[in-house]
């Protein structure tokens, strides 16, 4: 494995691959709730938007949550103060600012940073059970190892 590889559970990721995939969460994101009157396909639909919120607040703070090594909380806690700014810009462009969206964001983001530290990792030591893959560029680590030793070795 190279060195700007992140291990997941013996799948080799490109650390840099996580951190560009971050940076168009960021840029979507951004366009998607600071654009004037954007209009979703589903926007008819019952609480879709908030759906919105909760979708692309998971993934952010998921990319986030695999390729950096920060604390759960600090994750978390950037999101959530990224969608509260996020909510507090939106008068300035015209769309309106609700304090269920930033619910739905906070909500996004623990959902992400739970499927990116605690599911993921499960499901992909099941795949590799699964499918009987060597264990070429990570040793089985202990399911309440510390994170960092679990999800994200380094070397």
């Amino acid at each position: 494995m190279k060195s700007n590889e992140i291990s997941l559970r013996g799948f080799a990721v490109s650390g840099r691959a996580l951190h560009v995939a971050a940076g168009v969460m960021t840029a979507l994101i951004l366009w998607g709730t600071l654009w004037p009157n954007l209009q979703t396909p589903i926007a008819d639909l019952p609480f879709a938007d908030k759906l919105w919120h909760v979708l692309a607040f998971a993934a952010w703070a998921g990319v986030i949550a695999a390729g950096w090594r920060l604390p759960t909380g600090t994750v978390i806690a950037g999101i959530a103060l990224a969608g509260a700014t996020i909510e507090l810009i939106q008068p300035l462009t015209g769309r309106t600012a609700e304090l269920a969206d930033w619910g739905a964001d906070l909500s996004g983001a623990v959902l992400g940073v739970w499927g990116a530290r605690w599911l993921l990792p499960r499901c992909l030591a099941w795949w590799r059970t699964r499918h009987r893959l060597g264990r070429q560029t990570a040793p089985e680590t202990p399911v309440g190892a510390p994170l960092v030793t679990r999800l994200m070795d380094m070397r």
